[in-house]
Order: structure tokens, then C-alpha cells, then sequence
């Protein structure tokens, strides 16, 4: 996947330490404030000693916030920070922060970890993982499969195919435009109420994003891709390319109409860009918070019979 904005005159970091705290409910990178998130840790010259990022307020932490949380202290230790995550101390939070798989990942990149408590098993049809190449997406979108037949309460089996192909073309969009150091991370999620279900689909990275991926294509009219948010417009159109094949896509067009189903929720960050489409919106991206590289989170709802 693929937009970060132009920082060419913005001067090297020289703080020593950098602290994003988030609120109640963390929906997303945009409900951080902007001053905390501006500085890019793709950059080299994001130079802090130490960064920290405290959920301990938090009492809601949905998906997309997880992934930016990914992402943003795994490209921060690469940048040599030492990096730490302060665990919310709301216990329905720590576990659905757990439960999706991204303390195992972060652990594993070097971030240290205050605040801990047993966890419960939200169903996490597939728990955040990093993809590398096609056929670890091929491989995932299996599991996913096998894992929505498996589990009570799913949806609806002709919905199965849907959650499937939405992760694979997401994934394979990251895997082959991104140029993210950290691979492309992806995971599906599932929640089931009284009357209603919601799948949740979500696929990140710390890559270059959609505008310099789709400025590197020659199919593409450079005219429209000037920031970010144009750029993720024009992405989400039909027969738009990163390959250079007119007829493949960047996966993003069969993404956007299917959001605009009953029920159905796409996001998409990149840099400094962002789109929200559901059944009455409109395609029109606007400028947010920066999210260091590229975001696609897709939520479908569905009742339960």
C-alpha cells in the first residue's frame, strides 16, 4: 500500500523524548493530537531517545489505533528510539489490545511493555501478523476461511468469500507497493452482539504510501495525486495502477464499492491523507494526522440469526 506528505524544510528531531498520550476512546490515528503524531518516524531525522505511547487513560481502543500503535513504535525503534507502550489499565482495553496479537508483535520488534494482566479470547479469527510476500497473504487468507467456517456465529457463509477477498487484495496492495520496512501487518476480527455481528479487516504498513507509489507508476495523471487525500481519492478509482496494468488496479476500487454496501465501513489513511467511505458517503478524502505509511481497515456488519 502506499502517501506521505512533503516535510522537506521541517528541521531534524532533537528532543530527547517524545510522549503520545491517547484519550478515552481511540478510534484512530485522528483522534490523537496533531502536534504529537507530526513527526515521521520513517524520517532519519526522527532522532528521539525515547518514545512513549500511554494507553493507560484509554477505555476503547479500536482497530485502526492498534495498527497505527504497530506501526508507529516498530518504525520508531528502527530509528534507534527506545520505545515502550504503557498498557491501558481499563482490563475490557488491555485485552482487546492483547487479544489482537500486536503486544506479541511489538515484543518481538523490542518495545518494552508497563502495565500487565491475564487476557481473555476475544475471537481473533486472525491475529496480527507480518506479511511479507503473496504467499504469506495467500497463506493468511486460508486461515481466514477455515477460521470464519469454524466459529459459531460468523456471519453469513456467503459473506466468507468477501472477508477473504478484501484481506488478500488489502495485503497484496501492501506487500507490493508499500517499500515498508516493517512488512505489511494484517489481521481480521470478529464481534458478535445480541442482534448484530461486525468482521473487521485491517491492513497496515510503514511504507512510502499511496501518493509516491502512484507518482513512481507512468499510467497514472499526475495532475490529480498532488497531496495525500487527491491521491487516495484517485486510487480508489476504477482501473487506476500501480503496476502499470490497466486492467489489475492497486486493489482499491473493488474495495471502495464494496463499502458501500448496508452495513459496510472502509477507512483509508495514507500520510496525511484520509477516506471514509460508507453506504452514504460520498468518495472525497481530506487532509488528518499523519499515519506513517498506509492504512486500510474494512468493518462489515451482519445479524445474527
Amino acid at each position: 500500500m502506499t502517501g506521505s506528505g512533503s516535510e522537506r524544510m521541517a528541521p531534524r528531531d532533537t528532543d530527547s523524548s517524545l510522549e503520545i498520550r491517547a484519550p478515552k476512546r481511540f478510534s484512530h490515528v485522528g483522534s490523537l493530537r496533531a502536534r504529537e503524531v507530526a513527526r515521521d518516524p520513517r524520517r532519519e531525522r526522527f532522532s528521539f531517545d525515547n518514545v512513549t505511547v500511554d494507553l493507560r487513560e484509554c477505555r476503547r481502543i479500536d482497530t485502526p489505533a492498534i495498527l497505527w500503535c504497530v506501526v508507529f513504535l516498530s518504525l520508531a525503534f528502527r530509528r534507534g528510539a527506545n520505545c515502550q507502550l504503557r498498557l491501558p489499565d481499563d482490563a475490557a482495553t488491555f485485552d482487546a489490545l492483547t487479544s489482537s496479537g500486536a503486544r506479541d508483535i511489538l515484543a518481538a520488534v523490542g518495545v518494552r511493555f508497563l502495565g500487565y494482566r491475564s487476557v481473555s479470547k476475544p475471537s481473533i479469527l486472525l491475529p496480527l501478523c507480518i506479511l511479507q510476500s503473496f504467499s504469506d497473504v495467500e497463506r493468511a487468507a486460508n486461515d481466514i476461511l477455515d477460521r470464519l467456517m469454524d466459529t459459531p456465529d460468523s456471519g453469513p457463509p456467503n459473506l466468507y468469500a468477501t472477508v477473504a477477498e478484501t484481506f488478500v487484495e488489502l495485503a497484496n496492495n501492501g506487500v507490493e507497493h508499500s517499500q515498508s520496512e516493517i512488512g505489511t501487518l494484517g489481521m481480521v476480527a470478529l464481534d458478535v452482539g445480541r442482534k448484530m455481528g461486525n468482521l473487521e479487516i485491517a491492513v497496515a504498513d510503514g511504507g512510502v504510501g499511496i501518493s509516491p507509489a502512484l507518482k513512481a507508476a507512468t499510467s497514472v495523471d499526475k495532475k490529480r495525486i498532488w497531496k495525500d487525500w487527491s491521491s487516495i481519492e484517485y486510487a480508489t478509482g476504477e482501473l487506476v495502477s500501480g503496476t502499470g496494468d490497466p486492467h489489475r488496479g492497486i486493489g482499491l476500487f473493488g474495495v471502495a464499492e464494496e463499502s458501500r454496501l448496508p452495513g459496510a465501513v472502509l477507512r483509508l489513511n495514507s500520510g496525511r491523507g484520509v477516506l471514509h467511505i460508507n453506504e452514504q458517503s460520498q468518495i472525497r478524502a481530506i487532509r488528518n494526522n499523519l499515519f506513517p505509511g498506509t492504512l486500510a481497515y474494512v468493518s462489515i456488519q451482519f445479524p445474527v440469526v
